[in-house]
């Protein structure tokens, strides 16, 4: 049975100071935003290809950066080439169509000290989960 994250509710991480709920109703396939703005993936992420394979985001990243001309950057390193010529669905901003389109770079970076772990949870464990995670 496959999981949906339904909501999210953040307190004092990064810019949301204060409480901040956000929801994602159906059809949400994405989390984007800016360098730095807490989207960062565990390596054994699963990326969902245009030819309908799955990789680990980690597998498909060390790849590019073996076969590719590597930047270094402040944090990490960067492949603008596609060595595999790896697509992804992307919307079309001016048609709002899901189009294949070739990943433009390969990024990885130093990770952060702490990375949040989304775990799927059932009704009857909500409760049980409240009481684990401390609340300040």
């Amino acid at each position: 049975m496959p999981h949906f994250l339904k909501r999210l509710e953040l307190n004092g991480f990064k810019s949301f100071a204060g409480k901040t709920i956000l929801e994602f109703p159906a059809g949400i396939v994405a989390i984007v935003g800016p360098n730095g703005s807490g989207k960062c993936l565990d390596g054994d992420s699963l990326v969902f290809l245009a030819d309908g394979k799955r990789k680990k985001i980690k597998d498909i990243v060390e790849s590019a950066i073996a076969k590719g001309y590597v930047r270094q950057m402040d944090d990490g390193v960067c492949v603008f080439q596609n060595p595999e010529g790896l697509k992804v669905f992307a919307l079309n901003q001016k048609t709002q169509k899901i189009e294949r389109v070739p990943v433009a770079a390969f990024v990885k970076r130093k990770a952060p000290e702490y990375l949040l772990r989304i775990i799927p949870c059932l009704p009857c464990d909500r409760a049980k989960l409240r009481r684990s995670v401390p609340m300040s």
